[in-house]
């Protein structure tokens, strides 16, 4: 048996270096680094995905309102109308507390009187301010 260990034991120098463990380690953290941003960068864009989805069902809700005659006539909207936004979309929130913007405008088309083209863009808000265009939608038309 003692004859077995000594054998073992001179045979026993086929293990890791000191340098090739730090350097393994090392470039499993690198390649670790790389995942843990792009799992981020998806939650990212799959959270702004779903807040496009949302905006496009608001858009679309707002211009039914609009076609529907929920909305004052258009010569006393001015500029445009703004919608503030939750965090959840929920409907009423203030400038300050808002994530979401829905700007709408409605423009007398020149050819055809009484045809007005209905524009809407959603925005996510920063701080108040907008950042990121969610939504674009143009070309509804509607008569009033």
């Amino acid at each position: 048996m003692i004859g077995i260990h000594k054998h073992i034991v001179k045979q026993g120098n086929k293990g890791f270096t000191l340098l090739e463990v730090v350097i393994s380690v090392a470039a499993l953290s690198l390649i670790s680094i790389f995942i843990i941003q792009m799992f981020l960068a998806s939650s990212t864009l799959n959270a702004r995905a779903k807040n496009t989805d949302i905006a496009l069902a608001r858009a679309i809700t707002e211009i039914d309102m609009i076609k529907s005659g929920h909305y004052p006539p258009p010569h006393l909207m001015g500029d445009g109308l703004a919608v503030y936004f939750g965090k959840n979309w929920s409907v009423g929130a203030n400038v300050h507390d808002a994530y979401f913007a829905m700007d709408i405008v409605l423009s007398e088309l020149a050819e055809t009187p009484g045809l007005y083209l209905i524009e809407v863009e959603i925005w996510e808000l920063k701080d108040g301010i907008r950042d990121f265009m969610l939504l674009e939608l143009t070309g509804q038309k509607y008569y009033r």
